[in-house]
Parts: C-alpha cells; sequence; structure tokens
C-alpha cells in the first residue's frame, strides 16, 4: 500500500500544480477578440464538462468517499488521481481515501502472487483440484461472451440469403 501512495502522490502533486495555473492564467489572461476556432472550442467544452462532472461527484460523496470509491471502481489510476487533485481534495484525505479504497486491490494482488508462487514451486498439489476447478470454470465465464457473439454471427443469414429466401417463398 506504501508503494501505491507513493507512485500515485507525483500524479496528484503535477495534475494540482498543473489546474491551479491553469485557473490564475484564466482569471488573468485578458480578453481576446475573435471566436477560438471549432476544435479549441470543442475540446473547451468536453473539459469544462468534465471538470463540472468530477465537481459534481466530490460535492455528492465528499472528498474521503469519493477517492475511496474512485479507487475501489475499476478505472484507470491517474484518471482517479487527477480527478482528486483538480477538485481540490486535500493530500490527507487523498492518501487516506486511496489507502482504504486500494487495500482489496492490494490484497487480492499479493494472493495471486502467493498462489501463482505456490503452483510454479510445487505445482497444483496444496490447492488441489478445487482451484483447478475454480479457475477454469472462470476462464469460462470470460470467454463466453465472446464465444456466443462470434456464433451468433456466424449463424445469422445474410442480407443476401434473407432476401433469396423471401422470393423462393413468393413463388
Amino acid at each position: 500500500l506504501l508503494g501505491v501512495v507513493v507512485t500515485v502522490l507525483p500524479v496528484f502533486v503535477a495534475a494540482r500544480w498543473l489546474s491551479a495555473d491553469d485557473a490564475v492564467e484564466s482569471e488573468t489572461a485578458p480578453r481576446t477578440r475573435g471566436t477560438p476556432s471549432e476544435s479549441e472550442g470543442d475540446s473547451s467544452r468536453l473539459l469544462e464538462r468534465a471538470g463540472d462532472t468530477v465537481a459534481r461527484y466530490y460535492e455528492t460523496a465528499g472528498p474521503l468517499r469519493g477517492v475511496t470509491a474512485s479507487r475501489l471502481a475499476p478505472i484507470p489510476s491517474d484518471i482517479a488521481t487527477c480527478a482528486a487533485a483538480v477538485s481540490g481534495v486535500s493530500l490527507r484525505q487523498f492518501v487516506v481515501g486511496t489507502v482504504i479504497g486500494e487495500l482489496p486491490w492490494t490484497t487480492a494482488a499479493v494472493v495471486v502472487g502467493a498462489s501463482a508462487a505456490t503452483v510454479t514451486s510445487s505445482g497444483v498439489g496444496e490447492l488441489g483440484v478445487a482451484f483447478s476447478l475454480v479457475c477454469a470454470a472462470a476462464a469460462l465465464v470470460l470467454l463466453a461472451g465472446p464465444v456466443y457473439g462470434t456464433v451468433r454471427t456466424e449463424r445469422r443469414p445474410g442480407p443476401d440469403e434473407t432476401e433469396n429466401a423471401g422470393r423462393s417463398a413468393d413463388s
């Protein structure tokens, strides 16, 4: 967990620093005449909407709960970190929320790592047949959707086949 916190801190500090620079720059920048290009306007609106969404999220959830939930969710760590940084979450709330939210993921990684070490050093003997069956079942569950989609696509008649079938029934 210490490693997780140490690796996310530079991203948090950089995002906080850059967002503070942007805020100061937008307040002190002189208003220029003319309209921004279409792509600048689109990206500006997108960033503004994203910022509003992040602000609403942290206002609703609260900083500690918001960081914890974002760490529990399977989203990229840097996105969760930057969102917390630009929304004004304090460093303390960020660190505590990160530790709480990353605890289950870190525990799972340690368990998987320990299981992998056991399997490679002494085979499946200690883990037994049950572990192998659970792994096989998990693999089947993960592959069931793509396999079903592939089979369904292969069995679906093409537009020419459907059209020809309708014509032969009319004659």
